[in-house]
């Protein structure tokens, strides 16, 4: 195959390359095996759905608490009941 990969119907003709030391270079490695993805694909992927550690987490967060308003909201609103006990359990485990 020449440079040019071809996946899923679109071409890819161009590369990005960044200066690392070892150790980064080897963690991205095995964080991306671990997901089960090429290199490329997870950092990809890291980037363009912004789950990249920092960023992420301080979106899960700002969620977590709009998640927890609405809730109490909910609880104060209509009161409780076992359902809403379980799904708020489910979204707390999802969420963390």
């Amino acid at each position: 195959m020449s440079n040019k990969m071809k996946k899923k119907g679109r071409t890819k003709n161009t590369s990005l390359s960044i200066r690392m030391d070892d150790k980064t270079k080897k963690m991205i490695e095995q964080r991306a095996e671990k997901s089960g993805e090429t290199t490329s694909a997870y950092v990809l992927n890291c980037i363009l759905t912004g789950k990249n550690k920092e960023g992420y987490k301080e979106r899960m967060a700002e969620i977590a608490a709009i998640c927890q308003e609405i809730c109490n909201y909910v609880e104060e609103k209509y009161g409780n009941d076992d359902i809403m006990e379980e799904r708020i359990e489910r979204l707390w485990e999802l969420l963390l």
